[in-house]
């Protein structure tokens, strides 16, 4: 397997996130993705197009960029600057929009409007002119776009729409989402062979497998407010004050956007009704020997794993242990 980390919960400044960055290529990471949502990060742009000249090997990109917050053709000349500085090694992820949307008083765009935008930037991207006769006049690469993929509809579209996908669910859930992606592509007649599909999961790291558990809770949330019939789907056993708790959650977005919260105990305690066994189907968490188990499942369907660490407090542990303890153990599978 190959594998990547995103910047997600480092709440860090540009200089920090730069050396963190050279860091990951020494430690033996394929993949660095930096999180493009204004009012939480800095620009992911100035910082990766420095990274994009500091470093030799790794793979540089963006884990989400929205199509909300920035036109097509500010998303692809972005996009294509970083590929150039980088000789070629960047991909960008796009989504429907999550943080960078919500917090400035917006919505994620439906299904096919994504589809439609996503196909945009593509356009962008390969210099072709758009309905009104302009274009980008200096593209000439065609950079690989692919789609933040969780629910089956978004997972079937990642069988046709770009280059590939960030499938993001949890590790029990893998080769489900493997499955809707071929089936996507069949129905739509397209060979996915060549395409990039990105493992990506929610990390938590502890010699007390129970303590890296529980502080990958508030994260999880995240499925259960925005995806809730995946999380049915699981068929696991939940206290019966779960989906009215989850509710609150959802009709307070401001308070309870847990998986970007500072305060990270104080979220502990409030997720902490979500089931162990609910929270261990939707992240990787636990002891090294847990999240190696679950990866050797994993990669009967990918081939490629990024982990986002969830807790601002311990993100440079998970960082360096996912390193040094699990890379090195994951290459051969």
């Amino acid at each position: 397997m190959r594998a990547g980390i995103s910047f997600g919960a480092l709440y860090a400044d540009p200089s920090t996130i730069l050396q963190y960055i050279l860091e990951a290529e020494k430690l033996g990471y394929d993949y660095v993705f930096l999180p493009d949502s204004q009012t939480i990060y800095r620009d992911p742009f100035p910082i990766l197009g420095s990274a994009a000249v500091q470093t030799k090997n790794i793979v540089l990109g963006t884990m989400v960029s929205s199509v909300v917050t920035r036109h097509p053709s500010v998303l692809a000349s972005a996009f294509h600057t970083v590929y150039e500085l980088s000789a070629g090694r960047a991909i960008f992820i796009l989504g429907r929009g999550d943080s960078s949307v919500r917090r400035v008083g917006k919505q994620p765009v439906e299904v096919t409007v994504f589809a439609d935008k996503v196909n945009e930037v593509k356009q962008y991207l390969r210099g072709s002119s758009t309905p009104d006769n302009f274009r980008i006049r200096y593209a000439s690469h065609d950079v690989p776009i692919l789609i933040m993929a969780t629910g089956e509809k978004m997972l079937r579209m990642a069988g046709w729409l770009g280059d590939g996908a960030a499938v993001f669910v949890g590790p029990t859930l893998a080769n489900w989402a493997l499955t809707q992606i071929q089936k996507g592509a069949q129905e739509a007649g397209v060979d996915i062979r060549g395409r990039l599909y990105l493992f990506t999961s929610f990390c938590s790291i502890h010699d007390d497998g129970a303590e890296a558990i529980a502080y990958v809770k508030p994260a999880v949330t995240w499925y259960c407010v925005n995806s809730p019939a995946l999380v049915k789907s699981l068929n696991i056993n939940i206290p019966g004050d779960f989906w009215k708790n989850i509710e609150r959650f959802k009709e307070n977005y401001a308070r309870y956007d847990f998986v970007h919260e500072q305060q990270w105990r104080k979220a502990v305690e409030e997720s902490s009704f979500i089931p162990d066994k609910l929270a261990s189907a939707l992240a990787l968490a636990g002891t090294t020997e847990d999240v190696l188990d679950r990866l050797k499942h994993v990669a009967k369907s990918f081939r490629e794993v990024v982990i986002r660490p969830v807790n601002p407090h311990r993100w440079y542990e998970v960082f360096r242990r996912f390193a040094e303890e699990i890379i090195p153990k994951i290459k051969p599978l």
